[in-house]
Formats: structure tokens, sequence, C-alpha cells
């Protein structure tokens, strides 16, 4: 089934207690409109690229801009180097996102190998999602996470195996920049 809702990755927890870090960063040229929450990498500049589905390097998760008199969320793209405020992803914070199968709602089946699974990062590039951030279950050559729990096994009254989308919870794998 296609994707039916927007979707996107949050924070589950962190490994020291403390929120993960907010740092600004400046925006390289075209980059189109970016939403709250879209994934950000670093370029050979050190410019703010968004990413994409083949990335295996993270930088964060964008939170908003720095110029208070541009709307948030954004309705028109930014010019380079104008300043975002980025999330910095750390190895050991636990990230809860949806999963999906080459852009269709997919389960997080309690006996299917998911738990210690390495996956792809889907960026959708779908009408009305664009930039939001799943978990590809069928992609498994370019990783970014490893699936450490179900969220149905830590949140029960909150999440199902059945439900479609499925929601797991992960660790960064790629290469992080921060």
């Amino acid at each position: 089934m296609a994707v039916t809702e927007k979707k996107n990755i949050w924070l589950w927890s962190t490994s020291d207690g403390t929120p993960p870090p907010i740092r600004t960063y400046k925006m390289a040229g075209t980059q189109g409109v970016l939403m709250p929450g879209a994934p950000v990498e670093l370029n050979s500049s050190g410019l703010l690229e968004l990413s994409d589905t083949d990335d295996v390097t993270m930088l964060g998760y964008v939170m908003g801009v720095v110029d208070k008199s541009k709307a948030w969320p954004l309705t028109a793209a930014l010019s380079a180097n104008d300043e975002v405020r980025v999330m910095v992803v750390r190895a050991g914070d636990i990230y809860a996102v949806y999963c999906d199968n080459n852009d269709s709602d997919a389960a997080a089946a309690q006996n299917a190998p998911i738990v210690g699974t390495a996956y792809g990062m889907r960026v959708s590039s779908l009408s009305g999602a664009i930039g939001y951030v799943t978990l590809d279950i069928n992609e498994t050559s370019t990783t970014m996470f490893t699936v450490v729990d179900l969220a149905s096994n830590v949140e029960p009254t909150k999440f199902t195996t059945s439900d479609s989308p499925g929601v797991v919870l992960v660790k960064h794998t790629g290469t992080l920049q921060g």
C-alpha cells in the first residue's frame, strides 16, 4: 500500500539523559524548501545540504531558522548562507522512525529479523511527503540506522506489531559529522 500519512523521525531517548546539541550552520544554495526535521549533512565547503535516500553521512535534523523574519515552517527556499538551527545526531541516542518498503507503508513485525539489522534511510520525494524520513526495510546495502527495538515492545499501549506503518527504535550508524 502507498504511504498513507506524513511521517518523520523523532528523538526517543538520549544515551546520557541530556538533549542533543543544537547548533547553527549556513545553508548551501539551491536546497529547496526545508521542512521541520529535514535531515542534513555538511558538504565539502562546510555548508549544509539536504540529505537524500542514498546518503550514509549525517549531521542532524533541521529545527528552525536563525532569521526570525522568515516564516517557520518555511514556505520558500532559503538563500545560500542563510542560517538554520540543527539538532546534531549523536551515535548513542535513540530515534523512533516509521517503516516503509520502497515508499509504501510497512509493519514492524516481531517475527521478522528486524532488531539488530542495519537499514537505509528513505528521504521521501513523494508529493505531500517531501523530506520526511523513514526506515526502508528493503534497503540493507546503503545503511544509516540499526534497529535496537520495536516501539511496540517498549510502549505496547501506543504501538503494535500490526501498525502500518510500524515504528522501530534506531541508532544512527552511518558516518556522523557531529
